[in-house]
């Protein structure tokens, strides 16, 4: 029997147990790593450094990732940046980049697709080969959850993203309110209202420290300008949410162009979803209550309670009418009115 030079074999020993034998190639080979010192890099080695810093990098995208709420990992974040900087990668060049087999990689790109932040297309030169894309952002419509592009201002939007008060009882009652509804952040439409009472019960502990604070009665209250200001933009929380003014004023500090993006704008598209919702439960073939009245009331005052100064009344006394309207056709299927 003839046996390769370089093969190892198996062969069994005096006593019976396995003994291998190997060949004058792996015999030099282990005479040469023998020789060789093994140097194990030391805390400031280069490549140890740049381990290091990968590895700390990681974990802060990661954190970053989580304190989002994000249902995304870090290998898919480094799918979004490696197509970001390099559009039109295949599968199987992104697996290399990311030293992942194209299993694997094939793994990641799916749920990206899925959820509609990439796209792969046929490469034109071989249509075996996919590359993929970054979807280009944009408006999506009116569409609720995890994945909607609205936003809304006003006292619950301050506290979703507030680490917390900065007076004791609303502290207590910040915590309170997100210990009943589930924790962060909080979407209900009307627990606006209940924001809206912690940051009234800060104004009030604030208001008694702000009234023994001796710069209280410091004259120095108002820099005056001492040229004529030509542009200025401004942004406000107000208590109704946030407030962006823009002016620009001719030679004598005249305005001349002014643009206001007020809480009312800023939720607007959050009304006009809760509005939705609220009419979606209450009609039925076109068949609807009064009762419809009070409850499109709530969705939009929740947001903006100024609705009730611009008109004067109270909840339940201001004039509405609502028209039921066929989707097609548009014809008039019911109305009802309040008021009006």
């Amino acid at each position: 029997m003839t046996r390769h030079r370089d093969e190892t074999l198996a062969a069994r020993g005096a006593g019976g147990g396995p003994r291998r034998v190997t060949s004058a190639a792996d015999r030099r080979a282990r005479q040469a790593c023998a020789a060789t010192p093994l140097s194990l890099p030391h805390s400031d080695h280069e490549g140890y450094l740049i381990k290091e810093l990968q590895q700390r990098l990681r974990t802060q995208i990661e954190a970053r990732i989580r304190a989002k709420g994000l249902w995304m990992s870090f290998p898919h974040s480094v799918v979004l940046m490696s197509l970001q900087e390099n559009p039109g990668l295949s599968g199987a060049q992104l697996a290399r980049r990311n030293s992942v087999t194209a299993q694997t990689m094939n793994g990641l790109l799916m749920p990206l697709e899925t959820k509609g932040l990439i796209e792969r297309r046929p490469d034109p030169e071989n249509a075996r080969i996919l590359k993929c894309y970054l979807k280009p952002l944009g408006w999506h419509g009116f569409t609720d959850g995890a994945e909607s592009g609205i936003y809304s201002v006003a006292p619950l939007a301050r506290l979703n993203a507030a680490d917390g008060m900065a007076t004791p009882l609303a502290q207590e009652a910040y915590e309170e309110l997100y210990a009943t509804l589930g924790g962060k952040p909080v979407h209900h439409t009307l627990a606006n209202h209940w924001a809206r009472v912690v940051e009234l019960l800060y104004a009030t502990e604030r208001l008694k420290e702000l009234a023994d604070d001796p710069e209280l009665v410091d004259p120095n209250v108002r820099t005056l300008p001492t040229a004529t200001p030509r542009e200025g933009v401004g942004v406000v929380e107000a208590p109704r949410g946030t407030l962006y003014h823009h002016y620009v004023t001719d030679d004598r500090g005249i305005v001349e162009q002014a643009n206001l993006i007020v809480a009312t704008q800023n939720n607007s598209a959050r009304m006009a979803m809760s509005v939705e919702k609220a009419a979606k439960g209450l009609i039925s073939k076109g068949n609807v209550s009064e009762g419809i009245l009070n409850k499109v009331e709530m969705a939009f005052r929740a947001y903006d309670p100024c609705f009730g100064c611009a008109t004067h009344t109270l909840f339940g006394e201001m004039p509405l009418e609502i028209t039921v309207r066929q989707k097609d056709s548009g014809e008039v299927l019911n109305t009802v009115k309040r008021f009006v």
